[in-house]
């Protein structure tokens, strides 16, 4: 090959390669509109993301638990976990009523907590929570349990003026946000510290006026941002609102979806769950944020647990702006516990095939 036939092969082989980058942004292209309307930004995305499945991808690093092995290293029903800035791993266990700390290498460090109802002593803990970087807070039905990271108990406060929590946070300012039962009412509220309200920020009757919801209720779900702020949802819109520490509604993002119709099998497998005897009808689709969980990352995106079937789901995510990115699946993730994601890492609770429950570390791989 003479040089004047190289040099036109490097140049055929260039523009070749700008073609296929320059076919790779039209693909993710974003088809959406962003608008401001009375001071809320309105984000409006299509029914397609603007990238592939294959634009994420996961490399496990670690594994922590043992059906068979090590009592330290055994759990009988995870329940939730959590993860601070040393990424030790805080494991809330339902059934023993206490919380396993594992170092970044999965070793185990430490038990906090026990059953019973004295100081620093547990009862019906639900959620656990990283505070301030050095404090845990343990949820319990009614009240919240502060421990130090090393063990250490500090404090239980009762929740005692507020309306019935269905389950709530704390801002890093220590204000709690959660649903609030009232009436046969939801209602998404915010107390500061002392227990006094804020204000409420939406409220729904879950089952309507005439009680017609039985099955299908409509529900409210929420996360709190770093920022404070309050992303929120109701099951029967796909629509995700932030509004900010003050009850200031910032930005509503609403997405455009294909309706997931229920099966006849998934009808069989969601009558085995209902206890009531009564007859019931199951609506044709599943409600678009019925299965709704929020997390974020590090980078803002914000990624929204779906349904598309009585035993699966998904992940739509979305970046800063509330742009519809990408669909994901976590193959094996248990289905109830959402999972965190922190420093380019994804923490989630995995089964095996006998159901057994172990926590997974990811290295997380964006490719646009």
């Amino acid at each position: 090959m003479n040089n004047k036939t190289k040099v036109v092969s490097i140049i055929i082989s260039i523009s070749i390669f700008m073609m296929l980058v320059s076919c790779q942004k039209q693909k993710a292209e974003w088809k959406g509109t962003i608008e401001e309307v009375d001071g809320v930004t309105i984000v409006k995305n299509p029914k397609e993301p603007m990238y592939g499945e294959d634009v994420f991808s996961l490399e496990e690093e670690l594994s922590i638990g043992e059906a068979i092995g090590k009592k330290e290293y055994m759990f009988s029903e995870i329940r939730d976990f959590a993860v601070d800035g040393e990424e030790r791993l805080y494991i809330l266990d339902g059934k023993e009523v206490h919380i396993k700390v594992f170092d970044r290498n999965g070793d185990y460090l430490r038990t906090i907590g026990r059953k019973g109802q004295g100081p620093g002593e547990l009862e019906f803990p639900m959620g656990i929570q990283i505070f301030s970087h050095n404090k845990i807070i343990v949820y319990e039905r009614r009240s919240l349990v502060y421990f130090k990271v090393n063990g250490e108990f500090i404090k239980e406060v009762h929740l005692t003026k507020t309306y019935s929590p269905q389950g709530y946070e704390i801002d890093s300012d220590g204000s709690i946000i959660g649903i609030f039962a009232m009436k046969m009412k939801m209602s998404l509220m915010k107390y500061d510290s002392d227990q006094e309200l804020l204000f409420t920020v939406t409220q729904i009757e879950p089952f309507g006026k005439a009680r017609d919801r039985l099955v299908s209720p409509i529900l409210l779900h929420f996360r709190i941002t770093k920022e404070n702020n309050i992303l929120w949802g109701k099951s029967i819109d796909y629509e995700l609102n932030i509004t900010n520490p003050e009850g200031i509604l910032l930005r509503k993002i609403i997405t455009d979806y294909n309706p997931v119709e229920i099966t006849e099998e998934d009808k069989k497998l969601m009558s085995e769950r209902i206890l009531s005897k009564s007859k019931f009808e199951l609506p044709k689709y599943f409600q678009p944020l019925q299965s709704t969980g929020f997390s974020f990352d590090e980078e803002g995106r914000i990624f929204v647990k779906r349904r598309d079937g009585a035993e699966s789901f998904f992940f739509d995510v979305f970046d800063p702006e509330g742009r519809f990115i990408a669909k994901i699946r976590l193959s094996g993730m248990d289905r109830w516990i959402l999972p965190q994601w922190k420093k380019n890492k994804l923490y989630m609770v995995a089964l095996d095939e006998e159901g057994y429950q172990y926590i997974k570390r990811y290295k997380v791989t964006w490719k646009y």
